[in-house]
């Protein structure tokens, strides 16, 4: 059975199936040049290329099986932060109405409403809030995040 499988693979330059798998007869070392141009007609040539052996078949007809995996760079947007604040408790009970849990907020105006929530009787709130807050503020740089 297993020699009769590698005769018909082995019939084909390369094929394509219904999973969208492709195969080529050869190896990757010793037949670079048409692997590089399958890889083109793919196209799959920017990608970052991954082989691992899957099977071994051996006796008359012998074959290796090797899995080629492709992977596509993804450039994904990031945002840099630096903490400049940071307030754990004492917030009056106006805070949770204003503000909603894993809220982003970079208005002035939503910074400036952290000093109208604060607690007058919560140790150092009112100042901790206008140091590490309001006088950190950068318009279109700051990003004050909420959670609970």
């Amino acid at each position: 059975m297993k020699d009769e499988q590698t005769r018909a693979f082995a019939e084909s330059a390369h094929r394509g199936d219904k999973s969208g798998h492709t195969y080529l007869v050869g190896t990757p070392e010793t037949d670079a040049t048409r692997l590089r141009g399958l890889e083109q007609q793919l196209g799959m040539g920017h990608c970052e290329r991954r082989k691992s052996v899957i099977d071994f078949v051996t006796g008359p007809g012998a074959y290796d099986s090797i899995n080629l995996s492709y992977y596509e760079p993804v450039i994904i947007p990031v945002i840099h932060i630096v903490d400049a604040g940071y307030q754990r408790k004492g917030m009056a009970s106006g805070f949770y109405d204003h503000f909603r849990n894993l809220g982003h907020y970079v208005r002035e105006e939503d910074f400036r409403m952290l000093e109208e929530f604060a607690d007058p009787d919560y140790f150092d709130t009112t100042a901790n809030i206008r140091k590490n807050f309001l006088e950190n503020y950068e318009r279109g740089r700051s990003i004050l995040t909420s959670w609970w």
